[in-house]
């Protein structure tokens, strides 16, 4: 989203409204590796996190401690033309309790923009993830409060034209996961595969500027959602077991500014309906809405304001495609240069029609320390619970160092 606002910062030494804990630090910084025309980024955590009720059921309570190590290398191509960059990670995930079984996680992504100060700039991606339920829209949260193990291969593909002060965009994306993991539910263990599903979805998008600091926009967007075939899961909620396969659209205007140099408003609101294959399912049918607030008060502390309504895209497979109503509140600050503290709370109402509600609540902070230019340590603790339907609750603490090479 901030993309917008480059030329409008562009004279700033530090974007206000980018990451702290992103930020180039010479100090702390080590220069990336050149060949050719790119840039390799390679590094390496090593994490041992210690979970208190690793299934997040008040049922079955479970702790365990995970070891993990994860290579990772980033790959970039910044050409004034084109954008071109690619991130790979492998690692290996150790349950010391034996609670389920180790895990090899993998994941890839791959993102190139073309046509960079033209008029016409097509631009697609894809990914791959095996074994990774790391949220895909919040990089530091953790999509479902258990462990999975999946599978899920996505791409997309689009194009951004000008006509003068318009701007159109057109998109589309398919993605497909399937689980190889089981779920418990009232004590209950389930094969999670019976959730198995694919999305494909359209959107086109107008927005009109004529300042760099303002504009205006309107988007629909249309999906079609495929869900395997279900059994007979008796534990398991009807609006959490039917078939869930629907079609849907959701139609919003929104306006998005940049209040002053430290204030970055982007709000839009509409209207949402999915309908359901399964009878016995509801439609939905409700107000879409989705908005950010950014405020950095001084260069050392950010504040993050979200809300949305939406039909959900995580990996939980029991949440996946119902309506979520989500408000979050985050800040950063840099208490010195080379440590970073970051806390965020999280509220998210998933609407399950007759089924009832399932609220959760998370609350995390973390702090990274940048020790040398090769080396850096980071803590996080996270408190996740849920009540309504799948009642449970979880608390995670995070030890992590990382090399960079």
């Amino acid at each position: 989203m901030t993309a917008m606002w480059v030329s409008a910062a562009s004279a700033q030494a530090i974007d206000p409204f980018g990451s702290i804990q992103n930020r180039f630090r010479p100090d702390y910084a080590t220069p990336p590796i050149n060949v050719g025309g790119f840039e390799i980024v390679p590094r390496i955590e090593a994490q041992t996190e210690y979970v208190d009720n690793l299934f997040a059921s008040d049922v079955v309570d479970v702790d365990d401690v995970i070891l993990s190590i994860t290579p990772q290398v980033a790959i970039r191509d910044r050409r004034p033309d084109r954008e071109l960059r690619l991130d790979l990670s492998g690692g290996y995930a150790m349950y010391l309790n034996n609670q389920v079984d180790d895990q090899l996680q993998l994941r890839a992504r791959g993102d190139a923009r073309f046509g960079l100060g033209t008029r016409t700039r097509p631009f697609f991606g894809a990914y791959a993830q095996q074994n990774d339920s790391t949220n895909r829209s919040f990089s530091e949260f953790r999509d479902t409060a258990q462990p999975l193990r999946l599978r899920s291969l996505g791409g997309n593909a689009g194009v951004e034209q000008d006509f003068g002060p318009l701007i159109a965009t057109v998109e589309g994306r398919y993605e497909r996961t399937q689980y190889d993991s089981d779920d418990v539910v009232s004590g209950v263990r389930i094969d999670s595969g019976f959730r198995d599903y694919s999305v494909g979805t359209g959107r086109f998008r107008l927005a009109y500027s004529v300042n760099p600091a303002q504009r205006l926009y309107a988007q629909v967007e249309l999906n079609r959602r495929d869900f395997d075939e279900t059994t007979g899961l008796p534990v398991v909620p009807g609006a959490f077991l039917g078939n869930r396969s629907s079609d849907g659209f959701t139609a919003r205007v929104g306006y998005a500014r940049q209040i002053t140099e430290l204030l970055l408003l982007d709000v839009s609101a509409g209207y949402l309906q999915q309908n359901f294959d399964d009878p016995t399912i509801s439609a939905i049918s409700t107000a879409s809405f989705e908005a950010s607030l950014f405020y950095s008060p001084t260069q050392l502390t950010r504040l993050q304001l979200r809300a949305s309504r939406s039909i959900d895209e995580t990996f939980n497979p029991f949440f996946n495609g119902l309506l979520r109503t989500e408000f979050a509140v985050a800040v950063e600050h840099e208490l010195r240069r080379n440590l970073v503290l970051s806390t965020e709370a999280r509220y998210t109402v998933f609407g399950a029609g007759e089924s009832g509600e399932s609220n959760e609540y998370v609350l995390s902070g973390q702090a990274r320390y940048f020790v040398s230019p090769r080396w850096s340590l980071r803590t996080r603790a996270e408190r996740f619970s849920r009540s309504g339907v799948f009642e449970g609750s979880q608390n995670r603490l995070l030890l992590a160092a990382a090399y960079n090479f």
